[in-house]
């Protein structure tokens, strides 16, 4: 039994010299000597000993922080957002919601609007909105309009989702049409595309 603690003692004792001449070392080197004194260095001989300590594994790692590509901005979904009429042309518009669904619901309002919008942005028409509500035998504009409609201008103008914001969609009437494809049905009104 003396024997066995005898050599466990010396498996310590000289991973602890070990230990003790690698850290010696290491300080040593960490000194760099200025070349004006240089000092002659006694070389140590030592013997090669290794000894390793039981692996510490920590429970929970630590999450490494990804670092994320900036997102790109959504387009607008509003095809309308880069129009801007004049006052006057939002007061025909108003008008024209007035006159032709004044008596229909907000949505069948905010329609008819974006049909006259749809018809300035598409490459078949050319003029202004002022033109294209003052062309014969396009739109009914009287000289009246209501807040609801003004509202309904802005809601068309704000992207307002009646037509799904198809710009295609440029006729309605309140019978049958036959020109276009038909794109949906608002209150008396049926709307369709340009093809």
């Amino acid at each position: 039994m003396y024997e066995t603690k005898s050599k466990w003692f010396k498996k310590v004792l000289r991973a602890t010299l070990c230990f003790l001449v690698v850290c010696g070392s290491l300080s040593a080197m960490s000194f760099v000597p200025n070349k004006e004194e240089e000092t002659p260095q006694v070389p140590i001989e030592t013997e090669l000993c290794v000894y390793s300590a039981p692996l510490q594994v920590s429970p929970t790692p630590t999450p490494i922080p990804i670092e994320e590509e900036p997102a790109e901005p959504e387009a607008d979904p509003n095809p309308y957002a880069e129009l801007s009429p004049t006052d006057t042309e939002k007061e025909l518009l108003a008008c024209m919601a007035y006159s032709e669904a004044g008596n229909q619901s907000f949505d069948g309002q905010v329609a008819v609007v974006q049909v006259a919008l749809n018809r300035y942005m598409h490459e078949a028409y050319s003029g202004s909105i002022s033109d294209i509500l003052l062309a014969p035998y396009q739109f009914a504009v009287g000289s009246h309009y209501e807040p609801e409609q003004m509202e309904a201008v802005e809601a068309a103008l704000a992207g307002y989702p009646a037509l799904d914001l198809n710009t295609d969609v440029v006729y309605f009437s309140t019978g049958c049409l036959t020109y276009g494809s038909y794109y949906k049905t608002i209150g008396d009104h049926v709307f369709r595309t340009y093809t």
